[in-house]
């Protein structure tokens, strides 16, 4: 196991904040490929897992581990054909805010949705991965209590009102 998110010893906080960034960008863009290795080797072999599941839903599926990552990625892999993302990086998290297109099969319609990866480091390797699969249904739904851990949901508006502010 990589602790390719490690800090190493003289770095500036934001230097580190930048390393890690580049370092999940790069495991991630391998990830619509198929190539799932670069992401495996920063995550902790017991990686927390969840999953927000996209419309008015509040629905969020929990697992563990590195198969289930491999497992959800790859089901993806065939539908997804085009990720834009941008990454933001508080404490440690990393938040991956993405825009993808898609076909759906069998009956071809093509959509586009918005969506979000929560990354929580710790050691540094990923312990925690929070996908959100409908990013504005996520904020219709995530008002009740329990759906997100303390935290998760101000961070994602906040980020998101500095996104619209600077578009």
């Amino acid at each position: 196991m990589a602790a390719l998110i490690g800090k190493p010893a003289g770095y500036l906080k934001t230097e580190y904040a930048m390393n890690q960034m580049a370092a999940l960008r790069a495991a991630v863009d391998r990830v619509l490929l198929g190539d799932f290795e670069p992401l495996h080797a920063l995550m902790t072999d017991d990686v927390a897992f969840s999953v927000a599941v996209g419309g008015d839903t509040k629905l969020c599926r929990e697992d563990s581990g590195k198969p289930a990552v491999a497992d959800y990625f790859r089901l993806l892999g065939g539908m997804v054909t085009f990720w834009q993302i941008d990454y933001t990086a508080r404490g440690d998290q990393l938040i991956a805010w993405g825009r993808e297109s898609f076909t759906v099969e069998p009956c071809g319609i093509d959509a586009t949705s918005e969506f979000a990866l929560v990354f929580e480091v710790s050691g540094g390797l990923i312990s925690s991965l929070f996908v959100i699969e409908d990013l504005p249904a996520f904020f219709r739904a995530s008002r009740s209590p329990g759906l997100v851990k303390p935290g998760v949901l101000d961070l994602i508006e906040h980020l998101a009102e500095s996104e619209l502010a600077t578009a």
